[in-house]
């Protein structure tokens, strides 16, 4: 152990002496080759900074602004392809660095590069606002009619939520950005009907009203196509970044997750009203499915960081239903009088997100 020990504290010590050599005559070279530069000595600048520059030893903040005079003397000295060289390392190590424009001869350099996100990461979190089933076929337990059905929220019911990450990467420098991601959202509905002889506990036919609330859990893997409505190349300097996107997702549910909350019926003309906490509706979702994704949104840029808000929208493209169980669910067809219908599923929400750019700086 005290061998490891001594090892360890014998390469701190070689790495910090080493880290100082560099640092005490970088930063002496430094200042005397700003001294060099206002006095017109354009040489001698060469001279004090070459060693120093391209060394990644050196401290960040001490290259870059080394770097940033070099590119400047070399510009002076119509090196241009050492100018270049130059400043494509100060903006792979500073894609926010911005040179004085004002100066014609730096203007032409600044253009001789361009600057923009090749991936970006999202993480991001939001509510279901609404989830409405899109009927396409009404069933119903033998005898029993379906008057009307409708999806009304009542006051206590649960919102959806989401939350997930994607990662987009750039489509060879257009608007364009291809992204892959995982999500998982848990999605609330409220199914209610009106019914006509339903079957009551005692044996007669009556009419009745029936609702619960469904829940289900689905983990997704969407594969997503963004457009920013600004150029790619004017993100990095945009306070605002605005973007639509539109996709497609693979949707595996949660079995378990499936299941029917707090399904009551009551009769009319009677006292007679049956409840229950939850049924499982495990055997009776779909287990995978296809959603067609599409939002709109805008990011609040922060450097290499941001903050997006945006609205979604996302519609399961199959049947929700499996046929083969759908009158197997005895309490659900004989107690409550209730059958599946063949339904899609509509989902409208907010998102709240937070992200990091990754920027790269190619030579036009």
């Amino acid at each position: 152990m005290n061998m490891i020990k001594k090892i360890f504290l014998t390469a701190a010590c070689l790495l910090s002496a080493s880290f100082l050599f560099c640092q005490e005559p970088c930063e002496e070279a430094f200042q005397l080759a700003r001294d060099d530069y206002y006095a017109g000595r354009l040489n001698e600048v060469v001279r004090h900074l070459e060693g120093c520059a391209f060394n990644q030893a050196v401290p960040r903040p001490l290259r870059r602004n080394m770097l940033a005079l070099l590119a400047e003397t070399y510009v002076f000295l119509d090196e241009e392809e050492r100018a270049e060289d130059a400043y494509s390392e100060l903006l792979r190590l500073d894609p926010f660095f911005r040179l004085d424009t004002k100066v014609p001869e730096l203007r032409l350099l600044s253009e001789t590069h361009l600057t923009y996100p090749v991936t970006t990461y999202t993480f991001y979190t939001g509510i279901y606002l609404r989830s409405i089933p899109l009927v396409q076929k009404q069933y119903s337990p033998d005898g029993v009619d379906i008057l009307s059905e409708f999806y009304d929220r009542s006051n206590d019911d649960l919102f959806g939520w989401t939350t997930g990450v994607n990662v987009h990467f750039d489509l060879y420098n257009s608007n364009f950005d291809l992204g892959l991601g995982y999500g998982i959202s848990n999605i609330f509905f409220r199914y209610n009907a009106e019914l006509d002889n339903a079957l009551a506990p005692n044996g007669e036919r009556l009419k009745a009203s029936l609702s619960f609330q469904e829940k289900q859990r689905w983990n997704q893997f969407p594969v997503i196509l963004t457009y920013n409505l600004i150029p790619k190349s004017k993100i990095i300097y945009s306070k605002f970044v605005p973007y639509i996107y539109a996709g497609a997702a693979w949707d595996v549910l949660i079995r378990n997750s499936a299941e029917a909350t707090g399904p009551s019926i009551s009769f009319d003309n009677s006292n007679i009203r049956v409840s229950t906490d939850m049924l499982s509706l495990r055997e009776n979702r779909n287990r995978n499915n296809v959603s067609f994704l599409f939002g709109a949104g805008v990011r609040l840029h922060l450097k290499r960081f941001f903050i997006s808000l945006e609205g979604r929208y996302d519609q399961m493209l199959k049947n929700m239903a499996l046929d083969r169980t759908r009158f197997s669910n005895t309490e659900l067809n004989q107690t409550y009088n209730y059958a599946d219908d063949d339904f899609k599923l509509h989902n409208y929400g907010v998102c709240l997100g937070a992200g990091l750019y990754l920027f790269n700086s190619p030579k036009r």
